[in-house]
């Protein structure tokens, strides 16, 4: 669990994109955070820019994905992309500082190794961040669990296959 003091305009662009989009402001939160810590990830092991990196997940999650295998793990999943794409949730509460938010440790493990890289403690690496993310990247949530994978494994194979296709 994290306890994570924004300032006012962050909370606001939360609360907006959470009740545009229809799912719950820690769904948007958990989100932003991940795509950009991937999408920096990503920028810095393979020398692109987060821009060319965003642009290119853009391309992959706007792309109809074919049916799989559809094991009971990866319906689950699918369900999940599916009610985020419907944006049928309403927003739970508004974005107060300190927001609580509850972190599966899925996440709060990588994380909390970026802050660390950063030299700063995660609950300001995760302040900051929020304050300059990007707010409009759940389609690559949608996209990866629709795949039946983490966001940082979908991300990961979508960039290699993108440069794997440009190669002679």
């Amino acid at each position: 669990m994290l306890e994570l003091d924004l300032d006012d305009g962050t909370c606001r662009r939360i609360e907006r994109t959470a009740a545009s989009a229809g799912v719950p402001t820690a769904t948007v939160v958990l989100v932003a955070l991940e795509t950009t810590r991937v999408a920096g990830a990503l920028a810095e092991q393979i020398g692109l820019t987060t821009h060319q990196i965003a642009g290119r997940l853009d391309e992959t999650a706007a792309a109809p994905v074919p049916r799989g295998i559809d094991p009971p793990a990866v319906r689950r999943l699918r369900e999940y992309a599916r009610a985020l794409a419907r944006g049928a949730s309403k927003p739970e509460g508004s974005c107060t500082s300190p927001l609580t938010l509850h972190v599966p440790a899925a996440l709060l493990g990588p994380w909390a190794l970026t802050a660390a890289q950063e030299g700063v403690h995660l609950e300001r690496w995760a302040a900051e961040t929020l304050a300059a993310a990007s707010l409009d990247r759940m389609h690559w949530e949608i996209a990866a669990a629709y795949a039946g994978v983490s966001l940082e494994a979908w991300a990961t194979l979508s960039v290699a296959r993108a440069l794997s296709d440009r190669e002679p």
